[in-house]
């Protein structure tokens, strides 16, 4: 993955939004943000490589709406290979950008999108007024989740190589000092790790899983700076919950207060992670290159974690609450993490989210594996919700897989444990992913209803997302290791 260049790109139809574009281009300029504007800068190499990887860099994608932007799009005028605004727009969804639309004067979004970009309509942005422009522009920043600088783009070039070893290296002797001095409530106040801060802010602990990504030198501050969720040998059930376990063919069938969820014994083996263009021509440059990877025996949900289990475990509805079969979604990581751990002290057992590894594996069908391009099938419509649906499905109307695991391509796309980062062609042993992610994202995977079908319901496609987002089609299903 290249650095990050662009804070935003501002995509527009030149006959129509080029004039909000430029004048949201000087503001947020001068405002300090790094903003990607016009093609008219791509003027070096291919064109659309060119495009493209300033999408991929960037953190927030603002798309500017005029009445007439997506009419060429729909009524089929414009081939999809020249329609540069949908070309940047699906890739900002596929890459889950923090994209944020802004809709001009009489401006809405059409019912009959394309598949690869229908999923703009649920994001949201502010309402734009040409009268009370600079109360937009101020709610417009507060939607961007980047963060301006008002330093030489050589200087930000420079801190971002330097300021991850200066500020461990502060750290690691400031909290030292302080722990020796017996001062360590001040250290509550002081991290290099947003994600970590995000979780800890309101009080929340920090997984144990995060932290064990984090090197040597960091755990010691983190474990002082924030509370971290204790592995308990044996947790204590709460007295209002019933939980009971029994074996099925070598699954565990739980039930906790009336609801039922199966975890699939998977057998662990050796397999090939990634694919490339050769055996894939819709494999992206981040399934490369395939590695070596050998797991260990575990446990996987049979599906998602429904809604009807999130309400027993946490006492709470999911927003959007559909139906007791329906998956849990609109959650965040952090989210996840407080279900998971109150999860285990019901039912001591150690849940956990599945490794990108682990994830992968199952989906194949582990040692079952037939070499299927999706989840079960080659046929997509046998074990997927593609294109026939508008919104998300009950579990397991589909047909599963070789180890009877169902809806691992599309419904929602579920949380995995690690951090998002390059792949590398060295042989591993039941990895965990890397010490730190890209644009500190976390790996989400198998696709949604709102995706590209054939791109994106593979399973060996990646995406990513920030810890902190709720999706309107994003779940996780759990994992659990064998007992010793």
């Amino acid at each position: 993955m290249g650095e990050k260049i662009y804070d935003v790109f501002i995509s527009y139809r030149r006959d129509g939004g080029s004039d909000t574009a430029k004048h949201l281009r000087d503001l947020l300029v001068r405002d300090g943000y790094s903003v990607c504007f016009d093609i008219d800068t791509l003027r070096e190499g291919r064109f659309d490589e060119a495009l493209l990887r300033r999408v991929d860099e960037c953190t927030d994608f603002i798309l500017v709406v005029d009445k007439r932007c997506f009419n060429r799009t729909v009524d089929g005028s414009c081939k999809p290979e020249d329609d540069w605004l949908r070309t940047e727009l699906a890739r900002a969804l596929h890459m889950r950008k923090n994209v944020v639309p802004v809709l001009l004067a009489g401006a809405v979004f059409p019912g009959n999108l394309p598949d690869d970009i229908k999923e703009v309509k649920w994001h949201s942005g502010p309402t734009h007024s040409q009268e009370y422009f600079d109360q937009f522009y101020e709610k417009l920043k507060e939607y961007l989740h980047s963060r301006p600088s008002h330093t030489p783009r050589w200087v930000s070039w420079l801190k971002r190589h330097l300021s991850a070893i200066i500020i461990l290296l502060l750290l690691v002797a400031l909290g030292i000092v302080l722990m020796k001095g017996g001062m360590l409530p001040f250290l509550k106040t002081v991290t290099p790790f947003d994600t970590v801060a995000q979780l800890a802010e309101d009080g929340d602990t920090v997984p144990e899983a995060l932290l064990h990504q984090m090197s040597a030198q960091e755990q010691p501050v983190i474990q002082t700076a924030f509370p971290v969720e204790q592995k308990q040998e044996e947790p204590v059930q709460k007295s209002s919950a019933s939980v009971s376990v029994r074996q099925e063919k070598g699954n565990l069938l739980f039930t906790v207060n009336g609801v039922e969820f199966k975890m699939v014994k998977v057998e662990g083996g050796t397999f090939w992670m990634g694919a490339t263009k050769n055996e894939d021509e819709d494999a992206l440059a981040d399934e490369s290159p395939r590695h070596k990877v050998t797991l260990s025996d575990y446990y996987i949900c049979e599906t998602e974690v429904t809604q009807g289990l999130w309400k027993v475990v946490m006492g709470y509805d999911v927003e959007d609450f559909k139906g007791n079969n329906y998956p849990a979604y609109n959650v965040s990581y952090s989210d996840v993490q407080k279900f998971i751990m109150e999860l285990r002290t019901i039912s001591g057992r150690w849940f956990r989210l599945p490794t990108e590894a682990e994830w992968e594996y199952a989906a194949l069908g582990g040692r079952k594996s037939k070499g299927y391009r999706f989840s079960g099938s080659n046929n997509l419509n046998e074990v997927a919700w593609c294109g026939n649906c508008d919104d998300i499905q009950r579990v397991k109307r589909k047909k599963g897989n070789e180890l009877g695991i169902y809806d691992m391509s599309g419904n929602v796309e579920e949380w995995c444990s690690d951090w998002y980062g390059e792949y590398n062609e060295n042989s591993v042993v039941n990895p965990k992913g890397p010490e730190k992610g890209y644009h500190d994202c976390v790996v989400v995977r198998g696709g949604s209803i709102m995706s590209d079908p054939e791109e994106d319901f593979r399973i060996k496609s990646r995406a990513y997302t920030s810890p902190s987002q709720r999706g309107s089609f994003l779940g996780f299903r759990l994992v659990m290791e064998m007992e010793q």
